[in-house]
């Protein structure tokens, strides 16, 4: 019955946790656990092994250390499909080329939220999730690097496809994102305020022109681009256009 089977879980668990407790003192590796359900006799040793087998498949949603029960990993998926949006996709590259990695990062941090804070995500979307987020940062850091010994390199794919789970791959995309981002705001900075100034005396006549149009034409936010040149001129962008069309 359901507390016979409740019971010998508990007992389990309690059992494997002792283990990693012991593993983590002497042993210097770590492990996740599948456990299958509660079978009453040996001759369903084979069918309690497929069960870990399948409980394995969601390792992908786990930390180091976890516990995975067939009971819950075996769920009859109703959303069969991921959240990864057109627009999600572009502000992710518009902010890794403006080299503004803390909202680069409340983009992915929001898209594994919507998709990984849901207990129903199949495994094998999941999986294609991963790979259209990786693509997506590689693409972008790849037409960033003007150099060839830049670019990144097949080891970096088989690192990123070797992630353990969802969420050691987060931190490798971040460390990636981090470090092209330092490397190109510094340089975006320099260039972005003759780029804007330049734009502005081309089209200052236009009634429609606004911050958002000019953010809009380079790729970047309007948030973004108006504390950049606030930085460098002392100036808000917007004051910056109505000084030159009175000038004019």
């Amino acid at each position: 019955n359901t507390d016979r089977e409740n019971g010998f879980e508990g007992v389990i668990e309690l059992c494997i946790k002792e283990t990693q407790k012991v593993i983590r003192e002497y042993f210097d590796f770590s492990f996740i656990t599948v456990v299958s359900g509660v079978h009453d006799t040996y001759a369903n040793i084979c069918e309690a092994y497929d069960e870990c087998l399948a409980a394995l498949e969601h390792k992908i949603f786990y930390k180091d250390w976890a516990i995975i029960k067939y009971s819950d990993a075996n769920i009859q998926h109703e959303n069969i499909y991921y959240y990864y949006p057109v627009e999600k996709e572009r502000q992710l590259v518009n902010y890794i080329k403006s080299g503004d990695f803390e909202n680069a990062e409340n983009v992915l941090n929001e898209i594994y939220a919507v998709n990984f804070g849901n207990e129903n995500m199949n495994v094998e979307f999941a999986r294609c999730l991963i790979f259209n987020i990786a693509s997506t940062v590689m693409k972008t850091i790849n037409e960033l690097s003007c150099r060839a010994d830049d670019r990144i390199s097949p080891n970096v794919l088989e690192s990123i496809l070797k992630c353990r789970n969802i969420y050691d791959m987060r931190e490798l995309l971040n460390d990636m994102m981090k470090n092209v981002c330092k490397c190109i705001s510094p340089q975006i900075n320099e260039n972005m305020q003759q780029k804007i100034i330049r734009f502005i005396e081309e089209n200052y006549s236009d009634s429609q022109l606004a911050v958002s149009v000019i953010a809009e034409h380079m790729g970047l936010t309007s948030k973004y681009l108006s504390s950049v040149f606030r930085e460098k001129t002392g100036i808000k962008l917007l004051d910056y256009i109505m000084q030159y069309r009175i000038s004019k």
